[in-house]
């Protein structure tokens, strides 16, 4: 915890000489994402995309920090802020995903997003680091629709 405070410490006071320093900003939003700061996550959010909008973890970060608060609206125009700014990111469009299946107010609206998770899966296998995070959600999905008849027969690739 320590190194985290020192950390922001120290990039606060680079900010201060040079409000234009990226990396600044980035340490301080995951230092401060580790000490769940939430809001220095969303401020340095809007610093970083301000200096440079095309680099995924800012975005990454502050759709974590929403969704821990179940803030779905705000984690959804995080998205979309990233899709407005063309970044390319796997593990953005799996956190529309994501998003998409904690807003889902049924059961068929849920297994259309597990659908599309489904196919979403099967188009980024070969990225290691997002399958990991893809394999969690799918556990996931996969518990709370046990019981249901048609989810092993309709989604085998998720079980």
């Amino acid at each position: 915890i320590g190194e985290y405070k020192t950390c922001i410490d120290l990039c606060s006071q680079i900010i201060e000489l040079d409000r234009n320093c990226y990396y600044a900003y980035f340490y301080r939003q995951k230092c401060s994402f580790h000490l769940d700061l939430n809001q220095d996550v969303i401020d340095d959010y809007y610093n970083l995309t301000d200096i440079y909008a095309m680099y995924p973890e800012p975005y990454l970060l502050a759709i974590e920090v929403y969704l821990k608060f179940d803030m779905y609206e705000d984690a959804l125009n995080i998205i979309l802020d990233s899709e407005a700014n063309e970044v390319i990111s796997n593990e953005i469009k799996f956190q529309k995903l994501v998003v998409e299946r904690l807003k889902a107010k049924d059961k068929e609206e849920s297994l259309a997003v597990i659908e599309k998770i489904d196919n979403f899966n099967k188009e980024i296998e070969n990225d290691k680091w997002i399958y990991v995070n893809i394999l969690d959600t799918i556990f996931f999905v996969f518990y709370e629709y046990f019981f249901s008849n048609s989810i092993g027969l309709k989604y085998p690739n998720l079980l």
